[in-house]
């Protein structure tokens, strides 16, 4: 059984391959710490099932990054894991035909039921993605839209507040989710993915 497991995180990596092995007495894990490895790894070798970070050093967008993997191995299962529990990051990634979506903060009991499925040809979606995945909705609200917008530009949160007519502690807070359902823990990583995938109004 031979599994890639594709991120940048070498901690992250350590804690991944206890799980596995701990569920596959005889997995074989091949790592790779950004998209070129991973583009490497698929042709050097045969994979039974792939772990793969949206956010590693790449090339090019996420979605270029993963729709080449899905083309150069359509047979592969390949399950996104990522900081990032944006349901319109789990959208685009099942809609291209990875297999599962797992997000970082999932627990060791999540993760094996994630293996399970898909080493018996399931696909994997927590429970708590599923409906929304399939409503085709988002969970950012049009409300932390616009703030994300504004900070981007560089408005602080009484700028925002002004702006918006909220006052700065619902500005604060919605700061504070945007960041959680990002994955990230400044302004300029919120702007940078909320540019990437297309989040701000028009």
């Amino acid at each position: 059984m031979k599994l890639l497991l594709a991120d940048d995180h070498a901690l992250f990596n350590l804690g991944m391959e206890m799980i596995v092995k701990s569920t596959l007495q005889d997995a074989h894990l091949v790592f790779a710490e950004d998209w070129k490895a991973v583009h490497v790894a698929m042709q050097q070798h045969t994979f039974d099932l792939a772990f793969v970070d949206l956010f590693m050093p790449r090339k090019n967008h996420w979605e270029a990054e993963l729709r080449q993997c899905i083309q150069c191995a359509p047979h592969l299962p390949i399950c996104v894991i990522t900081a990032s529990n944006v349901l319109s990051h789990a959208e685009v990634a099942i809609d291209m035909g990875a297999k599962g979506f797992v997000c970082k903060t999932a627990g060791v009991t999540e993760i094996k039921k994630a293996l399970r499925h898909l080493l018996n040809g399931q696909s994997y979606v927590p429970a708590a993605y599923d409906k929304t995945i399939k409503g085709g909705l988002t969970c950012i609200t049009a409300r932390q839209k616009e703030v994300l917008y504004l900070l981007s530009q560089g408005d602080n949160n009484k700028t925002i507040s002004l702006r918006l007519g909220i006052t700065e502690s619902t500005v604060k807070r919605h700061v504070y989710d945007v960041f959680q359902l990002l994955g990230v823990n400044n302004r300029v990583k919120a702007g940078i993915m909320a540019k990437e995938q297309g989040l701000f109004p028009h």
